[in-house]
Parts: C-alpha cells; structure tokens; sequence
C-alpha cells in the first residue's frame, strides 16, 4: 500500500514537472527577464514554503524543536542542496527564455537520468540491475531521435 502512494505522488510529481516548463514559457514569452522571473518565483516559494510549515507545525506534524538535532555536518550539504536547487532553478529558466519548452524538457530529463546513474554507480555507490542501465541507454537513445529533423 505504502509503495502504490509513493507511485502516484512520482505520478503527480512527474505532472506538474512536465507542465512546469510550459507554463514558465508563457511567462517568459511576455517579455519578461529571467533574472526578474526568478526574483517573483523565489518570493512566492518562500511564501508558500512558511505557508507549508505553519499548517504543518499547527497540525502537531512539524516541531521546530528537531533542529537541534541537525548536525553541523550535514548543515554543508543542506546550503550545497539549496544552491543547487536555486542554480538549476535559474538555468532552467533562462534556457526556457531562449528554447522552446519542449526541447529544453527532451534535453533535460535524459541527461539527468545518465548523470544520476554516474553519480549513483561511482560516487555513492549504489547498484543498480542492469535492465535499469539498459532502460536508460534506450531513453537517451529515444533522446538522440528527437532531435533529428
């Protein structure tokens, strides 16, 4: 029961991403700056991220007490992960400025998927089955046909 939520919220989560590109493109398309873009974004992210918490903390769900317990080492890689969220975030949206939609989504998700893998194979060293490497080399494969016209 657990894994079959966790498939629909992948699901859903996959929908909006895949949406998600589209709408920013809208935006953009009505001469705004990506720079001003992320600016707007980044306000209404943290508005609706206090906004989550609060339900959160009020619902007995989140004690703000448990940050007591956040390591000091682990504090690097929180700063490493937010800069990174907010660096692809960026890049994402000036690609979008410049790109159809479309073709910045076809470009984008492979890659991921292969570094993933790297990343997962030589630096954490997870394993994976090998239909998992053989189901990403057919993604980008599928990639690669895209993009001949």
């Amino acid at each position: 029961m657990k894994s079959a939520f966790i498939l629909f919220l992948i699901i859903i989560e996959s929908l909006f991403e895949s949406l998600n590109p589209f709408i920013k493109k809208i935006i953009l398309n009505n001469n705004i700056s990506p720079k001003f873009f992320y600016f707007i974004v980044s306000i209404f992210i943290f508005l609706n991220i206090n906004i989550f918490y609060f339900i959160l903390f009020l619902f007995k769900k989140f004690d703000y007490t448990e940050i007591k317990y956040v390591k000091l080492s682990n504090l690097k890689y929180i700063i490493l992960s937010s800069f990174l969220s907010m660096s692809i975030s960026f890049i994402h949206i000036y690609a979008l400025k410049k790109m159809n939609a479309s073709l910045v989504t076809i470009l984008e998700k492979p890659l991921v998927i292969l570094l993933g893998l790297i990343y997962a194979k030589f630096i954490f060293k997870e394993h994976n089955s090998v239909y998992t490497y053989i189901g990403a080399v057919l993604i980008i494969a599928g990639t690669l046909f895209t993009l001949i016209k």
